[in-house]
């Protein structure tokens, strides 16, 4: 006989080859996404929560669909159940419609006491689009009317009419406005008078008590602003203050003196009467070392010596012949009197 323990352990390492075999013919699949020691904590928590995700974002699309679905099936029966209700409707309308042709009397009259109530025909709606068009009226204006239309008259009457009364009611507002202001004044007038005019603890209103009055204001309004204008120095510290906040705080120190005015107008003058005498006389940085003029200075001097000394033979000429010597006329002094 043989052994039992044998064929359990045949049994055994054929069931093993069977499992390697399945082994290596499954596709290998990387649950780790490729990543390194895969077997590490942070990796497994990775993996773990990345699965996760996909889960739910499937069941959440699921859901959606399952929603959506629900949505479309309620209106598509809805609207049939609205399609079917316009059809029995219509249906209806139609059979009435007949039995009114129908009990219709020969002389085009009312309906007969059988049909239940007397309808209209329906009508398009383009039909009544029109009809409320032509009902509603355009506003009235310049632009509106046509010029070459039969009732541009007519409606320039309208339109004038129109503008006349909305100025008499803007003017009737206007008086109204008036008359409600008037009473509120005249009510608080009478109520001070009632008030005020009985009392004896008040001061009386006269020139002295105003004048006083006006003084002791007048002083408060200066302490403020002097007030004021420390507290802008305090912030400004070493900025400085401009011109203009300045003269707002003293403007008397910016009035100049009359004596400062004048003297700088004398300086004014006598710059002019050296430049003048300057101009006439020739300057010494010209002379010569050897004490003599340049050339072209000593021309010019002795073309004014020679137009000097004809100018002097010309008068004298007159006087050898027994002619009396012309005398020149110096007009500018004439024209200093005219002026």
């Amino acid at each position: 006989m043989p052994k039992q323990g044998g064929a359990k352990k045949k049994a055994k390492e054929e069931a093993k080859q069977k499992k390697v075999a399945e082994k290596k013919n499954r596709p290998k699949i990387d649950p780790t996404f490729g990543l390194k020691n895969k077997k590490g904590k942070k990796n497994r928590e990775f993996v773990q929560n990345s699965v996760h995700n996909m889960t739910a974002d499937e069941k959440r699309r699921q859901q959606e669909r399952q929603v959506r679905t629900c949505l479309v099936s309620f209106f598509f029966l809805n609207q049939k159940s609205f399609n079917k209700k316009k059809e029995a409707k219509e249906l209806q309308d139609e059979a009435e419609y007949a039995l009114e042709d129908l009990f219709r009397t020969v002389d085009g009259g009312s309906l007969a006491p059988s049909s239940k109530s007397q309808r209209k025909p329906k009508k398009d709606k383009e039909q009544e689009a029109d009809q409320k068009d032509e009902k509603e009226e355009k506003p009235l204006t310049l632009e509106s009317i046509d010029p070459y239309s039969d009732d541009f008259e007519e409606l320039l009457d309208k339109l004038v009419q129109k503008k006349k009364t909305k100025q008499n009611k803007n003017k009737q507002e206007n008086e109204e406005n008036k008359n409600k202001i008037k009473k509120i004044i005249t009510k608080i007038y009478h109520d001070y008078m009632e008030t005020c005019t009985n009392r004896t603890d008040l001061t009386p209103c006269t020139k002295e008590n105003f004048q006083k009055w006006y003084t002791a204001w007048t002083e408060e309004r200066e302490r403020e602003r002097e007030i004021k204008t420390r507290k802008k120095l305090q912030k400004l510290g070493k900025k400085g203050l401009t011109g203009r906040e300045l003269f707002s705080i003293d403007p008397n120190s910016f009035k100049d003196d009359e004596e400062a005015e004048i003297e700088y107008i004398f300086e004014k003058e006598e710059e002019k009467k050296l430049r003048e005498q300057q101009e006439q006389q020739p300057s010494l940085d010209k002379i010569n070392e050897e004490g003599t003029l340049d050339n072209k200075h000593e021309s010019k001097i002795s073309e004014t010596e020679a137009d000097t000394n004809d100018s002097a033979n010309k008068d004298q000429e007159p006087a050898q012949n027994g002619e009396e010597p012309q005398v020149k006329v110096d007009e500018e002094l004439f024209m200093e009197d005219i002026n």
